[in-house]
């Protein structure tokens, strides 16, 4: 048969693809032939179709053709079967399903000829699908599916042979030598590896000086920008202080009248001293001479919260915060933290490690940090501190050790910006590499168990 020796003289699968699909016409007449294979995940993936060099596996076309042979695979329509070896399934746009059936006749010709079949190495599934415009006859059913028994051996050769050999020669080394490999194996577990572990970093200053709110109340302003660069005694934050002006104006207003009525005390005293009277105006002053101070104080302590409605920058530094339309507004309690001003020479790395992949470390232990601006350029340092209990991160219910890294040969111009990110890499102590390969199994095994 010329098929059978176009085929057996084909020197890779894609030779096998163009003549299952094209060289097939010189048997049977048919308008289109599209052949197809499982992939790795047991989908269905279209290799040729008659006619076409490449094609678009999302086109409108090839989509219908996934589906209506996934729909074949699934369901068979109309079967063949004479004997053993006779398998083929005709099938129309009638058979199908309607979404199926409203495409047929946009995307093909009106009778269909379907050809499973299966790889005998590998077992993986295939097909052929066959259209034409005319009935298709059992003898030209037989002849195309000898046809495709054909290019199923040899596209079962082609699949062993590009991977097989390799194979095969690995695993027969193994075995020949499989108690050298068992031992190397074996000591190569005890091989000692410096434990690591990576978590999420983040720049943060080292010695801040923390902007808290003076009093409670409200923001009003912020009056700096993020990163903006301060002086000291630039004007920071300042709170809403409305009601204070206010309480200021009824202090003054309250102290005024007081020390009118102490005035008016002092004169009638003095009239009742000249008259030799005794009307109790003297007690009454100092009793006014009294209130004046007390209302003095008040209105010293109204003008001193006053003033204290605005912060201003006790160190030169940048500000760290985020934005100011988050602050503006938001109420304050006293002592509450508002915004940072820092040093930005003066930095260091704030780790936090899971709880779940916490390991033994200790002060000075190698740290690297690698920045999501600067992937490929690690920051050294070495831890400074650790804390001695996991505390509840930004990411709701997971606790974490929160580790403090110092930076070591790091120039001034090459600091990292504060408030970036990445991911750290912090070394511990050396173990066995099959201890480094199975802590995780054997401890998640150890929290099922007990």
């Amino acid at each position: 048969m010329h098929i059978n020796s176009i085929t057996r003289s084909a020197e890779s699968i894609e030779d096998v693809y163009f003549i299952a699909v094209n060289e097939t016409h010189n048997l049977v007449a048919y308008d289109e032939a599209v052949l197809w294979l499982e992939n790795s995940q047991s989908n269905i993936d279209i290799q040729s179709i008659s006619g076409l060099s490449s094609f678009d596996k999302v086109a409108p076309k090839i989509v219908w053709l996934n589906r209506i042979i996934s729909f074949l695979e699934t369901s068979p329509i109309s079967l063949s079967k004479d004997n053993d070896t006779d398998l083929f399934r005709l099938v129309r746009a009638k058979d199908c399903p309607d979404k199926i059936a409203a495409e047929w006749a946009e995307f093909s010709s009106p009778f269909g000829l379907y050809i499973p079949f299966t790889l005998v190495r590998s077992g993986i599934k295939g097909g052929m699908f066959f259209t034409r415009s005319t009935i298709w006859t059992e003898q030209e059913c037989k002849l195309i599916q000898e046809a495709v028994g054909i290019y199923t051996y040899a596209l079962s050769f082609q699949k062993v042979t590009s991977y097989e050999p390799l194979l095969s020669k690995a695993i027969k080394y193994v075995k020949k030598r499989r108690f050298l490999v068992g031992a190397f194996l074996i000591l190569l577990s005890f091989w000692p590896i410096r434990i690591s572990v990576i978590a999420p970093m983040e720049v943060i200053p080292k010695n801040p000086w923390v902007v808290t709110a003076p009093q409670d109340g409200a923001i009003q302003t912020i009056h700096v920008k993020p990163n903006q660069k301060v002086k000291k005694g630039d004007m920071l934050v300042s709170l809403d202080n409305t009601k204070l002006r206010n309480e200021v104006i009824l202090a003054e207003q309250a102290l005024s009248i007081v020390q009118q009525q102490l005035r008016q005390t002092q004169q009638q005293a003095i009239s009742s001293r000249r008259n030799d009277k005794d009307e109790g105006h003297r007690g009454d002053a100092i009793l006014l001479q009294l209130d004046v101070q007390q209302k003095q104080n008040e209105l010293r302590y109204m003008q001193e919260l006053l003033t204290k409605t605005k912060v201003f920058s006790e160190i030169n530094g940048i500000v760290v915060f985020n934005d100011a339309t988050e602050l503006e507004g938001r109420p304050v309690r006293t002592g509450e933290r508002i915004l940072w001003v820092a040093n930005e020479k003066d930095v260091r790395i704030e780790v936090t490690i899971p709880v779940e992949d916490a390991i033994e470390l200790e002060i000075n232990n190698r740290a690297d940090s690698f920045l999501y601006t600067a992937p490929l350029n690690p920051v050294r340092g070495k831890i400074s501190n650790i804390s001695y209990d996991a505390t509840e991160t930004k990411t709701r219910g997971q606790l974490a050790y929160n580790i403090k890294v110092s930076l070591i040969d790091e120039s001034k111009d090459s600091l990292p910006r504060i408030g970036l990110k990445g991911t750290a890499k912090i070394y511990g102590d050396k173990v066995a590499l099959v201890y480094y390969l199975f802590r995780k199994p054997i401890s998640y095994i150890r929290r099922c168990l007990f």
